[in-house]
């Protein structure tokens, strides 16, 4: 039988050989595996098998292959926020809040992908869920009902943040500038085709939301100074709007007292 591999003052990544240490025996007892004690290059010392030492070809393809000691090994660097943590399994981030957020950044890099293959994605998705939406009443429920928490948790994310806040306001602005006719037709037919009931339940809703957006307005008092110019703005145009129908009507009874 040949003589095993003397590794004394071989190096492996960080851990550098120092010599032989006492053989580590099966749980039955029978067999005995050679070990050797190794300095690494953070300091700590750790007796580590032959056959988890890289020395030849058949150890270096082992997945338990080691070039540096235990503590080194369960150093982990958060993947999200660039944290050192220690973990003793592979764990790409150190928290559940940046697990959620690289979980989040996975799903984004897949869904980005997947559009940039198909740009109609989108599209045949929402037809497809409108279709069968339209023949089965519960996943329609189920389905109002998961837009509307999407659009709670990502509403409240948008206020959460106070920049993002004002690039989504930047962004609606924008958009409402390109399409207002559009979004003015679209808004008038929706509300034709409301029952009474209904109108009366959006107005409500309209009526609380503009509460609730003035109060934020006048929460502050930069915000109080605007929202009183705003509203005088208003009243001058409310004013200017009566004068005009006013004039108009004069105009009008002027024209058929002529006749």
């Amino acid at each position: 039988m040949p003589a095993a591999t003397d590794l004394t003052g071989q190096r492996f990544g960080k851990l550098l050989v120092l010599g032989r240490a006492p053989d580590l025996l099966s749980k039955s007892g029978k067999t005995a595996e050679r070990t050797w004690l190794c300095a690494c290059d953070c300091g700590n010392t750790d007796v580590i098998p032959s056959r988890r030492l890289p020395y030849c070809p058949s150890n270096a393809a082992r997945k338990d292959a080691v070039t540096s000691c235990a503590q080194c090994r369960s150093q982990r660097v958060c993947k999200v926020c660039g944290k050192t943590f220690e973990s003793a399994k592979t764990r790409a981030t150190c928290s559940p809040e940046c697990k959620t957020l690289n979980q989040r950044a996975v799903q984004l890099e897949h869904y980005y992908r997947q559009t940039a293959i198909d740009p109609d994605r989108n599209k045949r998705i929402k037809r497809d869920r409108k279709e069968r939406a339209a023949q089965d009443p519960a996943y329609a429920q189920r389905l109002r009902e998961q837009l509307t928490g999407q659009g709670r948790r990502k509403h409240e994310r948008i206020m959460a943040d106070a920049d993002l806040h004002e690039k989504q306001k930047a962004r609606a602005r924008a958009h409402y500038a390109r399409n207002a006719e559009e979004i003015q037709a679209r808004r008038k037919e929706q509300l034709a085709a409301m029952t009474p009931e209904q109108y009366e339940a959006w107005a409500e809703r309209a009526r609380a939301a503009t509460r609730k957006s003035s109060a934020r307005i006048r929460s502050t008092p930069e915000g109080r100074e605007r929202y009183r110019e705003k509203m005088r703005e208003y009243l001058r145009q409310q004013a200017l709007r009566g004068l005009m129908h006013a004039s108009d009507e004069l105009i009008k009874r002027s024209l058929d007292d002529d006749k």
